[in-house]
């Protein structure tokens, strides 16, 4: 089907070396691959308009989206994407396959671990997009109450961004481990909806499993 027509490949490497009980490191390559695009190959790419208010002498100002002009599309079968095209229109051409290299991580970690239930890890690890390098710095504390209930405190640095305080719980239900976790909490909490959260955001994560 049309499923398989955009194949790709990917390569995993990591290693772990326990020191002793208490401390440990652990390295790792990850998403090392391409895709190899063949269906529905298409090129993106705005028209620029003097009359729309947000271009100025050739160039895009973009100073984000007001609340009421938000509301006022809330009611309609659009999707955010398509406010958005009210503002940029945006057109597309179709070109031939391509190939795109994924979005390489590379990955180094220490740990102690406090006891059984408790853990302090610094990770340090960068990802390769667009050929830049783009690194980031990691603490984090880990606890296990009950051997049911998980928590995780971490704290982000990455891209000149300083107030990445991250935040996750864990349920471990013996035949399923459910969690939920983000690297930027306030990001959500300084806004009054997930609408103005993810618009406003410089960075955010979050991964539910």
């Amino acid at each position: 089907g049309k499923s398989f027509k955009n194949m790709g490949a990917a390569l995993d490497f990591g290693m772990t070396y326990r020191i002793n009980n208490m401390f440990g490191v652990a390295a790792s390559v990850l998403d090392l691959g391409f895709i190899r695009w063949n269906h529905n190959c298409e090129r993106t790419y705005g028209t620029v308009d003097e009359a729309n208010p947000n271009y100025h002498d050739g160039n895009l100002v973009f100073n984000g989206i007001l609340q009421d002009v938000m509301e006022q599309y809330s009611g309609e079968s659009e999707s955010a994407l398509d406010v958005v095209h009210k503002f940029f229109p945006i057109e597309k051409t179709n070109i031939k396959s391509y190939t795109s290299v994924l979005a390489a991580r590379f990955l180094v970690e220490g740990y102690c671990n406090l006891g059984k239930h408790h853990r302090l890890s610094a990770l340090f690890q960068g990802r390769i997009v667009n050929k830049q390098f783009i690194p980031s710095f990691t603490v984090a504390w880990n606890g296990n109450f009950l051997n049911y209930f998980d928590l995780c405190v971490s704290y982000t640095v990455a891209q000149r961004s300083y107030t990445n305080l991250g935040l996750g719980v864990g349920f471990n239900l013996k035949i399923f481990h459910l969690y939920v976790v983000t690297d930027n909490i306030f990001g959500f909490i300084n806004s009054k909806s997930i609408q103005r959260a993810i618009l406003n955001a410089n960075n955010a994560n979050v991964q539910v499993g």
